[in-house]
């Protein structure tokens, strides 16, 4: 795996210590929810059959249910977004990535 790290022509950028850089640290957290992300489909498969294999019958949610607990967790988090402005920017760059 290579990481390259882009800053501004004549600076340095860095991922060590507090001097890192914000393109240093948002690349290599960037990498690191990709990878994350990328193995749960992996890991959902391999729970879900263990669970099958122990005779667990896996049902899906009612689309009346998921619904309800997207709403209410929507709710939660414009809640929480208004009363805190670095939850609020985390949430509006999320919201844009989904």
């Amino acid at each position: 795996m290579l990481i390259a790290y882009a800053t501004a022509e004549g600076e340095l950028a860095s991922d060590v210590g507090d001097g890192a850089g914000p393109y240093a640290r948002e690349s290599v957290c960037r990498q690191n929810l990709r990878r994350s992300l990328a193995m749960i489909p992996d890991l959902e498969r391999q729970a879900l059959a263990e669970l099958r294999n122990r005779g667990v019958t896996v049902l899906p949610y009612l689309q009346a249910v998921l619904t309800n607990v997207r709403q209410a967790g929507q709710k939660l988090l414009d809640a929480v977004a208004r009363e805190d402005v670095n939850f609020a920017r985390v949430l509006g760059s999320y919201n844009k990535y989904r």
